[in-house]
Parts: C-alpha cells; structure tokens; sequence
C-alpha cells in the first residue's frame, strides 16, 4: 500500500466501524511518525480532527503503539545522524569519470557546533552553558515609608 494513496472515509457496511478507523491506519502511522510527522500532520493525513485523533488513539491500542514507536523509531534516526555529524565520518560517493564510474571516499569532519549539542543535552551538569547560581542571602527588612 502506498502513503501517497491513503485510504479516505468511504461508507462501506461491514469493514469500517463509527468512528471511521481502519485497521491498516496503524501501519500507515507508523510509517509517517517514522518520517518525523507530528500527530497534528497525522492527523490531517487522515483528515480527522484533533479529538477523533485522540479517541482513536485511546480506543486502538494498535494505533496508539504504533505512533509511539515510529516516534522513537524516527528520535534514534536523528540522535544517529547527530552523532555522526558529531564525531565525524567517511561516505562513498561516485563520479562518472572517462565514462566510468568511479567510487571514492570522502571525509566529514566532526562539528563542532553538534559536539557542543550533544553533551549539553547527554551530560548537562558538565558541558551546560547555563549555570545554575545559588545565592544565600541574609534577609533584612526594608521599609519605605517616611517617620
């Protein structure tokens, strides 16, 4: 089945229940939250509203796994990527040469900015830029009216 063709409401007695879910939607979510869409996008995919949405995410086990799977699925594709980025890495490309093909790698240096990212988020209490200070400071009592 493709996304591209989704499956729309058609009224037809025996295979489709009230509240218009399909058992196949689970799939279908799947593959978009693994692509990164946002359960409003979901949403619209299917052309529903937010609280159908919802419902049938409370009503449909199946569907309600299936979201939160292609989310971490989709979370662990770009914590990979950002690694990579991170620390750097080699790729193979090719190049038509004299009518040939020709493989060749290529280096990708480590970013900087993407390191700095990581272990702000991995280890904040040593690499946060913000910090935290904590001040103890005796109370006095202030008063602004004239004797």
């Amino acid at each position: 089945m493709n996304l591209a063709d989704p499956i729309r409401f058609e009224r037809a007695v025996g295979w489709l229940e009230l509240d218009g879910y399909r058992p196949e939607y689970a799939r279908q979510a799947y593959r978009l939250a693994c692509v990164g869409f946002e359960p409003t996008g979901i949403a619209e995919f299917f052309e529903v509203d937010g609280a159908t949405f919802q419902a049938w995410r409370a009503q449909h086990p199946e569907f309600a796994q299936a979201l939160e799977r292609g989310a971490i699925t989709a979370d662990l594709d770009v914590a990979a990527a950002l690694y990579r980025t991170a620390v750097g890495h080699e790729r193979t490309e090719t190049r038509i040469v004299g009518g040939q093909p020709v493989a060749y790698t290529v280096h990708v240096p480590a970013n900087v900015r993407a390191c700095m990212y990581w272990l702000e988020r991995r280890r904040p209490e040593e690499w946060s830029v913000r910090r935290e200070v904590r001040a103890d400071v005796e109370h006095v009592p202030f008063s602004l009216a004239s004797d």
